[in-house]
């Protein structure tokens, strides 16, 4: 739950799309999109893709690859303990060896290369459309340098 900032309604989203696109890339862009656009807590943690400069953004902020790969390692962090739980709350579980949950696990694994995270990211990225009013935010501009500088 603290993946999920303690919001126990998006339990129920995560399982529909894990249930309805098991472990895969338009399963991990869903997530992606739930936890980080269409579900976020406040507006300045919504984060978009805005296609004309090929960024992403949080808030109206652009953030850095690396910033956005934390937000994604954060949701591979939720699907892989959803994932554990959901197998360790079952009861199929102790009938079964654990060969199935071996599986999905290399399954996360191969989700978390570069080249699946750049389709997730490609993917996600046609719903997280950042839209702007036309206005300059001139609070978030930086400063430009003076002459001294």
């Amino acid at each position: 739950m603290k993946l999920l900032d303690d919001r126990s309604e998006l339990l129920p989203l995560v399982h529909d799309i894990l249930a309805e696109h098991h472990l895969s890339e338009i399963a991990y862009a869903n997530i992606f999109e739930l936890v980080n656009y269409s579900m976020a807590a406040d507006p300045s943690d919504v984060v978009a893709y805005f296609a004309p400069t090929k960024e992403w953004r949080l808030g109206k902020r652009v953030i850095s690859d690396i910033k956005l790969f934390g937000l994604l390692d954060k949701i591979c962090d939720i699907i892989r303990l959803y994932v554990r739980v959901s197998w360790e709350d079952c009861i199929f579980s102790a009938w079964v060896s654990d060969a199935e949950l071996t599986k999905a696990e290399a399954a996360m694994t191969s989700m978390e290369s570069i080249s699946h995270i750049r389709n997730i990211l490609e993917t996600a990225s046609k719903n997280m459309v950042f839209n702007t009013d036309g206005t300059m935010d001139w609070k978030d501009a930086e400063a430009e340098p003076s002459i001294e500088d």
